[in-house]
Parts: C-alpha cells; sequence; structure tokens
C-alpha cells in the first residue's frame, strides 16, 4: 500500500501528491514540495518518497475533516 510510484510512470513535472506534507523519517526530513534524500547518499530516494510518508500522506487524506 505504501510503495513509491516508480519514476518511469509518472508524468515528467508532475509532484507526488505525498510531497505536501514534510517526511516523518527522522534521518530525512525533507520539507514539503522537496523528495526524500537517502540517509547517506544524500540522493533523492528511488520514486522520489519514503514509504512511511506516503502512508502518513493517506492516513491525514482519510482523516481531514470534509471541507
Amino acid at each position: 500500500m505504501g510503495a513509491p510510484m516508480p519514476e518511469g510512470l509518472r508524468r515528467h513535472g508532475t509532484r507526488p501528491a505525498e510531497w505536501a506534507i514534510p517526511c516523518p523519517v527522522p534521518t530525512c526530513r525533507a520539507k514539503p514540495g522537496t523528495p526524500c534524500l537517502g540517509r547517506t547518499t544524500g540522493r533523492p530516494v528511488a520514486g522520489g518518497s519514503h514509504p512511511t510518508r506516503a502512508d502518513t500522506w493517506l492516513v491525514h487524506q482519510h482523516t481531514r475533516p470534509a471541507a
């Protein structure tokens, strides 16, 4: 469920929806609008986000009150 979408399947120029929130991974802490970075490499992780960030975003969307 929390697997990130591979870059090749994403349209160029679009950002994943989970980038709207900061990454909750303590060693990453990517800010909103930026990709998650690998702990040891400092490069963006495959798919652009840690699975925890995607899961957190999904929970946030599900628990958000209806507007």
